[in-house]
């Protein structure tokens, strides 16, 4: 896979716009509670009437910034919850409280928490979702998770510390793994032992943080793996689509993400082999 060096542009378009002020209402939360004695935060949002399924919501940041209470992760779990699903956003550590094996470890006990909540707010299946550095995170915990998942979505996730050059990278793989380059990709979803869940992959075309060939190339591991997984590239998408709500190319993919979290009888039959399906 080929490799990318990120510039400063990239990073200073990614932050602005998460700093840019909402322009859409976003639903508020049911509850927040810990995943467990000293887990950490958890926000959830109900829906209106008994939830057709459970999400846990991991958000990005690129492992250095960022929370449940960003703006990407609330209209992602509110637009959710809206559409009929119980969903848990869930904190993680980030750095320098935390490398990347601390971040996974609260994915995971925050996806047993949300599994032994089913009962209590009416839930009987599961999927996950992570964007962006949460996206790398749920696919890591997707490989043992409490329970079988329905689905795993990752959106504009990363797939393979290693494969980017530049400074940020560069020194965000030696504080989030130490090591080389070599040990940095061996961590990464890339390399990782893969999920058995079915997994749909939305990426931008655009995308100058983690370029679509990352996004490809895990595609095609999972493929040869025979396992189950979708790829939506939206070609003139940029990383971190969902930060803004407002944009058609938000909206497409809000659309898309329901579609794949709906439950199985009303989606099309499950191919085993990978699906792609390219967006303008």
């Amino acid at each position: 896979m080929s490799e990318q060096r990120v510039g400063v542009g990239a990073l200073v378009e990614a932050v602005a716009s998460l700093a840019a002020p909402s322009k859409v209402k976003l639903r508020r939360k049911s509850l927040t509670e810990r995943a467990g004695p000293k887990g950490p935060k958890v926000d959830v949002y109900l829906p209106d009437e008994a939830p057709s399924g459970g999400v846990l919501l991991v958000h990005g940041g690129a492992f250095v910034i960022g929370s449940r209470d960003m703006k990407p992760a609330r209209f992602v779990a509110g637009a959710l919850a809206e559409a009929g699903f119980a969903v848990a956003s869930c904190d993680y550590r980030t750095l320098p409280r935390g490398r990347l094996a601390s971040a996974r470890a609260d994915v995971e006990r925050s996806l047993a928490w949300w599994c032994d909540q089913e009962e209590r707010f009416g839930v009987t299946r599961q999927s996950l979702m992570g964007m962006s550095a949460g996206g790398a995170l749920a696919l890591l915990a997707s490989a043992a998770p409490p329970r079988p998942l329905d689905r795993v979505v990752a959106a504009f996730a990363l797939y393979d510390l290693g494969a980017l050059r530049g400074r940020f990278p560069a020194l965000l793989g030696r504080l989030l793994v130490g090591g080389d380059r070599a040990a940095w990709s061996a961590a990464s979803p890339l390399e990782s032992p893969l999920g058995e869940a079915p997994l749909t992959i939305l990426h931008g075309g655009r995308d100058r943080l983690t370029p679509l060939p990352q996004a490809e190339a895990y595609a095609a591991r999972r493929r040869a793996a025979g396992l189950e997984t979708e790829l939506v590239a939206y070609a003139n998408a940029p990383h971190g689509f969902f930060n803004d709500a407002t944009s058609a190319i938000a909206a497409d993919a809000l659309r898309d993400l329901i579609a794949a979290l709906e439950p199985r009888s009303v989606q099309e039959p499950a191919s085993p082999q990978s699906l792609v399906a390219t967006k303008g």
